[in-house]
């Protein structure tokens, strides 16, 4: 995913911040399939601020890998606010990270039967602390997944650089 300049600009801000606070960044990604990751890691300097990521696609992914409790999972589904917060969660204790971005989502907006297609939550974990945006898409997929990505890095970028 190519970068526009007002989202390179915002991560190279983030990336500054965080070196200069000396905190780190990871992510748990299910239906933006690595583009936050990507997104970070394609700016210089990333490599000092950001620890890693996990694809979670897969509702066993996020059960094994990530070890968002399966209770979750099976009682508000794999896209859900309770299981992106885990996922956040999880993210920042598995890479020991002050702050994690996490996605779960449907990006086809016609693949769901309880029409949910669109749907998608966004996690941001910051210090112990989550937010959350629910994001109700209509576009075709992969357009709804770029919409998504600029979302959770505008999360962070408002928690750490106040939406300047």
């Amino acid at each position: 995913m190519s970068l526009d300049i007002s989202t390179k600009s915002k991560i190279e801000q983030i990336i500054s911040v965080l070196k200069t606070q000396k905190k780190t960044l990871s992510c748990a990604e299910s239906c933006t399939g690595g583009l936050i990751a990507s997104a970070f890691v394609d700016v210089s300097g990333a490599s000092e601020i950001f620890e890693g990521g996990v694809i979670a696609y897969s509702n066993s992914a996020k059960k094994e890998i990530l070890q968002v409790p399966g209770d979750i999972v099976e009682t508000f589904g794999a896209v859900s606010k309770e299981t992106v917060i885990a996922m956040a969660s999880a993210s920042a204790k598995l890479f020991n990270t002050n702050f994690a971005l996490a996605s779960t989502g449907y990006a086809e907006v016609n693949s769901c039967a309880n029409a949910q297609g669109g749907v998608m939550y966004l996690a941001l974990y910051a210090q112990g602390h989550i937010k959350i945006e629910k994001l109700r898409l209509s576009h075709e997929r992969n357009m709804n997944r770029k919409i998504a990505v600029h979302t959770a890095i505008n999360m962070l970028f408002t928690e750490l650089c106040g939406g300047q």
